[in-house]
């Protein structure tokens, strides 16, 4: 059984003499246009991680990254410390004797 929704509007009554003229635009539709949704650029898109869709493209909280804000920003990429720092949330943990933002 195959069910087809019929939209119908009334745009324009006017009277043209002593008769009254309806003008009426019927459209189908393939699914009931008063119940069902209004699908939109976000429908089916889940960000991660407290990340928002807008527009259809998720916009990430600070820390997070990826398409869908699944990735943690990680915060020593690039981060060279030398004389066996260590690298911790972007900052250098220098070995006694060395100091420096690179323990230089």
């Amino acid at each position: 059984m195959i069910i087809i929704h019929v939209l119908c509007l009334f745009l324009l009554t006017m009277a043209r003499g002593n008769e009254v003229v309806n003008v009426k635009l019927c459209v189908n539709c393939d699914s009931n246009p008063y119940t069902d949704p209004v699908s939109g650029p976000c429908d089916g898109i889940t960000c991660s991680n407290n990340g928002t869709c807008v527009s259809g493209t998720c916009v990430c909280v600070d820390g997070f990254t990826g398409t869908r804000c699944k990735n943690a920003v990680d915060l020593c990429y690039g981060v060279a410390c030398v004389n066996d720092g260590i690298c911790s949330g972007g900052i250098c943990a220098c070995p006694l004797g060395y100091y420096g933002l690179l323990c230089e």
